[in-house]
């Protein structure tokens, strides 16, 4: 079983030891008792979870994991065929298939705002 995990740190450390914020414009500072939203041990849960028996089917899978939010991913699916039916594609007639689908919305992606939309 493979499985990777991304943390969202409120810092890293620069060359000189000392803390460098990488999260610009966003209240990072968490006081005592407080739910730390950008904490790493907020993805810890589900690494587990992957890690369990419990899991055991599934795999392929994509999440995003945010606060106290866990977001099953659609990655690695395709939202529909764009098929030449004269053989090999000719870039230009490519394009506008690709333009012609996409305009349908249907790989539209999130933005942040959708994403943290109702809070995390």
């Amino acid at each position: 079983m493979i499985v990777r995990a991304r943390g969202l740190s409120k810092t890293f450390r620069g060359p000189d030891g000392r803390p460098v914020p990488v999260l610009h414009g966003v209240d990072v500072d968490v006081k005592a008792g407080e739910f730390d939203q950008f904490g790493p041990q907020n993805i810890a849960p589900l690494v587990a979870w992957l890690c369990s028996d419990d899991a055991a089917g599934v795999n392929g899978q994509v999440f995003r994991v945010g606060g106290r939010s866990v977001w099953p991913m659609k990655g690695w699916h395709s939202a529909t065929r764009i098929k030449n039916p004269e053989g090999r594609w000719d870039p230009a007639k490519l394009g506008a298939r690709v333009k012609e689908e996409l305009a349908k919305g249907i790989t539209a992606p999130e933005g942040m705002g959708d994403v943290f939309a109702g809070g995390l």
